[in-house]
């Protein structure tokens, strides 16, 4: 095809259709005067288009309230308000935390049912009412959501958590997350299956947890000698590493039958063979501590676990555990005459 080029005539109409096309960019927090997510002088507009940023009107560009000095507050307004954000837009949560104070929460506009996208990084926290109208909440590794509505707080809106991520409910119990939200949350893009690739618990109230299902710590100082059931013992870790959860389970396998064991935790890592005349060897060092209070008997099948108590961890402890930390497990038995160890998995609280 034969290409024509532009009169000038053409060209300059052309360059004043681009000046009359505004260009949109992010709007951007600042929190310079308040914590008020609907005071203006809050925001970086310069970018933008947008002018108002009030309950119910919609932002028709993007959202990013990033390393936020202090939590967001989504002020109690009269009547039940959105923060609505245009259709396909995203909002970007990073290194924040968004708090709705009231019963309102985050949404597209009404009849939406493709809305805005969520997105947390960094440890973001969110604490909203609901969302609604299409919108879509992504928790990525290390963020939080809690949703504080009952009946339907995912309201015609999806949520997707990432591994080592925390969806929350301070008014659904366990039968009621599974009823109303199951089919609405997904794992990295796959439906959400309970027991396959999340954990739902109850927080001990009138809420519940939802958790990722991943491979839970490191292993580290595999034994080299097999004790008399032939084996190596092996040391595994389920739940979750999230503190706020407190549902983290140890199991070793690989032992000889009914003998009794109980798990150790410590500090740093080791490796001292022969450790207290034992066979195999000690994987721990530095301040120890042995649950003597959950002694176990690996029974028939030559195993044992524990569900461990975040809280209550063993006496050498001057507090409970912390985001951060990074903790050492491993398991002693009896090994017919003798005794023996697993080997170890170092686990890293989220």
């Amino acid at each position: 095809l034969k290409e024509n080029a532009m009169t000038p005539l053409q060209a300059s109409l052309f360059a004043l259709i681009l000046l009359a096309v505004p260009a949109q960019a992010d709007i951007i927090w600042t929190g310079a005067v308040s914590n008020d997510i609907f005071d203006e002088n809050n925001w970086d507009l310069s970018g933008s288009t947008v002018t108002v940023v009030d309950p119910n009107v919609t932002i028709d560009d993007n959202v990013v309230i990033a390393n936020a000095a202090s939590p967001v507050e989504f002020p109690n307004v009269a009547g039940q308000v959105r923060f609505q954000i245009g259709r396909g837009r995203v909002m970007t949560l990073d290194n924040s935390t968004l708090i709705v104070l009231s019963n309102d929460g985050i949404g597209g506009a009404p009849t939406t049912s493709n809305g805005p996208t969520v997105r947390m990084i960094n440890g973001s926290q969110l604490v909203t009412y609901f969302i609604v109208n299409g919108t879509h909440l992504e928790i990525t590794q290390g963020c939080t959501a809690t949703f504080g509505g009952p009946a339907t707080p995912i309201n015609g809106s999806t949520v997707d958590l990432l591994p080592n991520s925390v969806l929350a409910f301070t008014n659904e119990t366990v039968q009621e997350y599974i009823n109303e939200h199951l089919s609405k949350t997904t794992v990295s893009g796959a439906p959400a299956v309970v027991g396959v690739n999340i954990t739902v618990v109850s927080d001990g109230a009138a809420g519940s947890i939802i958790e990722v299902i991943s491979s839970v710590g490191t292993n580290y100082c595999f034994p080299s000698i097999a004790n008399s059931s032939g084996a190596s013992a092996a040391i595994s870790a389920s739940g979750t590493s999230a503190v706020i959860s407190n549902n983290l389970a140890l199991t070793v396998s690989g032992m000889p039958t009914n003998q009794l064991g109980y798990f150790l935790c410590g500090q740093f890592q080791s490796y001292i063979p022969g450790a207290g005349g034992s066979q195999g060897a000690l994987c721990l060092v530095g301040r120890m501590g042995r649950f003597v209070s959950q002694i176990q008997n690996s029974g028939p099948a030559g195993e044992f676990s524990i569900q461990v108590d975040l809280g209550a961890l063993p006496v050498w402890r001057p507090h409970a555990v912390l985001v951060g930390e990074t903790w050492n497990f491993q398991a002693w038995f009896v090994d017919g005459s003798s005794s023996n160890f697993s080997d170890g998995i170092s686990i890293t609280f989220q």
